[in-house]
């Protein structure tokens, strides 16, 4: 029998040892590089739906009409009274405050307000969102570009509010 002590080359077993550190390797870089703007974007889209859905049962069982003020630098929620708006207790509904690369395109009421151009003003023009305790709210549509998708949080005249996820087209 021979035996070959000069091997040159890899075995099958090395090369795939190999690739499957690679495939490790490139995994890991691609959560690394997926976990920065563009996963704060969608959990803010996820945590604006949320509240808005919280504010409107609270509405509903509350019997008190909110508003949601939304603007270039970020929104809160208030209640309605007889004397005008008043911010709410509860700390659920503190205001919320943009990260600098969040810049919502709002449409109510088929109005569109790109509130970039808004961020630096000392009074940035501002949209209002009523929620009302029958469980209805002002139709609105609000995205939330990222580089490569769109979280958009539609809400219609009866009271639903749904959040959807656009890919963008390259």
């Amino acid at each position: 029998m021979k035996t070959y002590s000069n091997n040159k080359g890899f075995t099958l077993l090395e090369l795939l040892v190999a690739l499957v550190l690679v495939g490790i390797i490139l995994s890991f870089a691609t959560l690394t590089f997926d976990s920065g703007e563009d996963r704060r974007i969608k959990e803010e889209a996820n945590r604006f739906y949320s509240l808005v859905k919280l504010a409107q049962e609270e509405s509903i069982l509350n019997g008190k009409e909110l508003t949601l003020e939304i603007d270039a630098n970020g929104y809160r929620f208030k209640t309605l009274t007889t004397e005008g708006e008043e911010a709410i207790g509860d700390p659920v509904f503190r205001e919320r405050v943009f990260a600098e690369y969040i810049h919502p395109v709002i449409n109510i009421e088929k109005s569109q307000f790109n509130l970039k151009s808004q961020k630096d003003k000392e009074q940035p023009q501002s949209v209002k969102i009523f929620i009302l305790s029958s469980g209805e709210l002002t139709p609105f549509q609000i995205e939330f570009p990222a580089s490569d998708k769109n979280y958009e949080i539609v809400g219609s005249i009866q009271g639903t509010v749904e959040i959807i996820m656009h890919h963008k087209d390259s």
